[in-house]
């Protein structure tokens, strides 16, 4: 294999290409690589909602709960529409959150509500109190009382509230709590 030099042309007269190639193709890549500068290091964009960067360099800015609940924000309408899905899907919010947050504790074994398919029961009978805004640990400590859970392939029900591990009781607690805010 012959490697041209620039100018130069091969035996079958095709050109290895013009004196100035390397010239263009340098200058193009200080522009790209000056404007790459100037986009990730130098402008400055605004923030979602909270009007212009008052510092340089600061880029993009991730979204925030505080910009999207902004009313000058282009999705607030958006993000307000969520407040007003319908019982069905808050329920599956709710079911889902309980899956992820509250486990029954069985022998040190953590077997999440989800996998023991209790969080729907669960939220379908909490969600009432959310929505009434009658949310009361007494409240929620007999409903967790009054779910009774076979073991043993039905041999015996014991109430989901022995199940339970205080401090999933207090997380639910707080799910709970932070839910019906949201609402």
């Amino acid at each position: 294999m012959v490697f041209r030099v620039l100018g130069d042309t091969s035996d079958l007269g095709i050109p290895g290409g013009p004196s100035w190639t390397p010239w263009l193709t340098t200058a193009w890549a200080g522009v790209l690589f000056a404007h790459a500068v100037f986009i990730f290091a130098i402008a400055k964009y605004e923030k979602l909602g909270a009007g212009p960067v008052t510092e340089p360099g600061v880029g993009f800015q991730p979204k925030t709960e505080k910009n999207l609940l902004n009313p000058s924000n282009k999705n607030f309408k958006r993000v307000t529409a969520m407040a007003n899905i319908s019982s069905s899907e808050a329920i599956e919010s709710l079911a889902a959150e309980i899956g992820e947050n509250v486990y029954i504790d069985v022998a040190k074994w953590h077997l999440y509500l989800s996998d023991a398919h209790l969080h729907t029961v669960l939220a379908e009978k909490l969600y009432p109190m959310l929505t009434s805004k009658s949310l009361k640990e007494d409240d929620v400590l007999n409903v967790i009382q009054n779910i009774p859970v076979k073991l043993g392939g039905g041999k015996r029900e014991v109430p989901l509230s022995d199940l339970i591990p205080m401090q999933c009781q207090v997380n639910l607690m707080d799910l709970l709590e932070e839910f019906q805010r949201k609402l």
